[in-house]
């Protein structure tokens, strides 16, 4: 039984990676995207050794870890609104690093 469960865990990882990396493909700029791999494969690299059952989730994270980091200011201030995130008045001026808090 745990095989099977394991093997549709397995399945689904992989299918939504590269879903998300699709995604991430058409999305990133071209100049940012060898960065991103980069960090997708140190991602992994470190699970394995610090994480060795989460090694998709950060693969993931990886993929979606500058996912925002070019929205436009406003986009930014719109969404960590809308989803209820903390936003100070420091934030409001250059809301560059809210990039960082977004749910994943």
């Amino acid at each position: 039984m745990h095989g099977n469960l394991n093997s549709a865990i397995a399945t689904y990882n992989q299918e939504l990676e590269e879903r998300v990396a699709a995604w991430a493909r058409a999305k990133i700029a071209p100049n940012r995207l060898g960065h991103v791999e980069g960090v997708v494969e140190t991602c992994e690299t470190l699970a394995r050794r610090y994480a060795p059952d989460d090694v998709a989730r950060a693969r993931l994270a990886g993929w979606i870890h500058d996912a925002a980091k070019h929205w436009p200011d406003d986009d930014l201030l719109a969404y960590a609104e809308a989803n209820h995130l903390p936003i100070t008045e420091g934030d409001r001026p250059g809301p560059l690093l809210l990039q960082g808090i977004f749910p994943t």
